[in-house]
C-alpha cells in the first residue's frame, strides 16, 4: 500500500501536479501495523494550503510612507498651538488655573492690571500631604493667591476658592466650584478668562465652558511653559512628556469624560 501511494505522489510531482501532490501528502500518512506491512490511513491533516492576498506595490509603500510623514509633520507643528491657545473674551473676572508657576502668576498679575478686571478667582486642588507648604495653605488656589499678593495685587481683588476633593477630573471640579461661588454670591459676570499653563489650556477652556454653561462667555489665556521651546517641543524630554500627556488627556476629556458623573459625585459628598 505504501508503494502504491508513493507511486501516485511521485507521478503527480513528475507531471507538475504539485497542488494535487501537496494535497495528497497533507491528507494521507503511512503507518506500520506489523512487520513490513503498511496501510494508507485517511486523516485530514491540513498542513498546507494556498492563500492569496493583496499587498502594496513599491509605489503604494512610498505613498503610504509619504502620508505617514505628512501626518507626523502636521502633528509636530500644529499640536502645541492647538493645545495652548490664547483667545480671551471681554471679561471682568480672571480665573487662576491649577498650579501656575511663579512666572505665570507674574504674567497673570500684569494681565489683571492692564485690563478692566474686577476680581481674580483662584481655584485649585488640595496640596499633597507632606508638602512643605501644606501646613500653611490648603490648596494650590490659596498658595497662588498669596503669591499674587506679593506681586502687588490687592487682597480685596483675590478670592481663593476651595473645590471639593475628587480623585480625578480635578480641573472640572475647580470649574464647578467657581460656578457655585458665582451663583451663591449672585454675581453675573460679563465674561471670564481662564489663565492656564501651556498645553493644559485647551482642556481647561473646554471644561470651564462646560461648567459655566452658555450664559457666561469663557475665554482662555495660555501662559508659555518655559521648560522647553514651544516651537520645538519634541527636542526635550519635558516637552515630549507634557505634549503627549496633554494630548491623551484632551482626547479623554473630549470622548470619554462624563460631566454628570462629577456633578453627582460632588453633590453627594
Amino acid at each position: 500500500m505504501e508503494d502504491v501511494c508513493n507511486v501516485i505522489v511521485n507521478y503527480l510531482f513528475l507531471y507538475h501536479h504539485i497542488d494535487s501532490a501537496a494535497k495528497l501528502t497533507s491528507t494521507y500518512f503511512f503507518s506500520s501495523l506489523r512487520g513490513d506491512k503498511y496501510i494508507c490511513i485517511v486523516r485530514p491533516m491540513k498542513l498546507i494550503k494556498r492563500k492569496e492576498c493583496w499587498t502594496f506595490t513599491w509605489i503604494g509603500w512610498m505613498g503610504l510612507l509619504a502620508l505617514g510623514g505628512l501626518v507626523l509633520f502636521l502633528f509636530l507643528f500644529t499640536i502645541h498651538p492647538f493645545l495652548a491657545p490664547t483667545k480671551p473674551v471681554d471679561a471682568d473676572i480672571l480665573i487662576v488655573d491649577n498650579f501656575l508657576e511663579d512666572y505665570g502668576l507674574k504674567e497673570l498679575s500684569d494681565e489683571f492690571r492692564s485690563k478692566n478686571y474686577s476680581l481674580i478667582l483662584s481655584a485649585g486642588v488640595r496640596l499633597p500631604q507632606g508638602s512643605p507648604l501644606a501646613a500653611e495653605y490648603k490648596t494650590s488656589g490659596e498658595l497662588s493667591a498669596a503669591i499674587l499678593k506679593k506681586f502687588g495685587i490687592s487682597e480685596k481683588a483675590i478670592v481663593p476658592i476651595i473645590p471639593k476633593p475628587v480623585e480625578r477630573d480635578r480641573t472640572f471640579a475647580s470649574a464647578l466650584a467657581v460656578k457655585n461661588w458665582l451663583t451663591q454670591n449672585n454675581i453675573q459676570p460679563r465674561g471670564i478668562n481662564v489663565f492656564s499653563f501651556g498645553p493644559h489650556s485647551r482642556r481647561s477652556w473646554m471644561l470651564y465652558k462646560e461648567a459655566m454653561g452658555e450664559e457666561i462667555p469663557v475665554g482662555i489665556i495660555a501662559c508659555e511653559n518655559r521648560e522647553y521651546d514651544p516651537k520645538r517641543w519634541w527636542k526635550t524630554s519635558s516637552g515630549v512628556r507634557t505634549v503627549l500627556d496633554e494630548t491623551i488627556a484632551y482626547i479623554y476629556a473630549k470622548l470619554v469624560f462624563d460631566p454628570e458623573r462629577v456633578r453627582t459625585e460632588i453633590a453627594t459628598e
